[in-house]
């Protein structure tokens, strides 16, 4: 059974784009680790400052959850190319 080229090209590309969204989510958790800080944090050790807006890493929180999402989308892409290649008959 000869499969077409551009099925694995197609296959490929998708996990490299899941890989590389990866990533992004990474880079967007590691961000929020090193800059997140929580008014709630503050008030138990009994800080009454209020913290700058970017402490709050709504940008970040906002990349992971599109990233994820993507993440979701590509993998679902991924499960139908992969049933299509190896379940899909070798006469058709």
């Amino acid at each position: 059974m000869k499969r077409p080229r551009w099925i694995v090209g197609a296959w490929l590309l998708v996990n490299l784009i899941g890989l590389a969204a990866l990533g992004l989510g990474w880079m967007a958790l590691n961000d929020i680790f090193h800059d997140y800080v929580s008014p709630q944090v503050l008030a138990e050790v009994g800080i009454e400052a209020s913290p700058p807006e970017w402490t709050q890493t709504s940008g970040e929180w906002s990349m992971v959850l599109i990233t994820w999402a993507f993440l979701l989308a590509l993998m679902a892409l991924n499960v139908l190319i992969a049933g299509w290649f190896f379940l899909r008959r070798p006469y058709s």
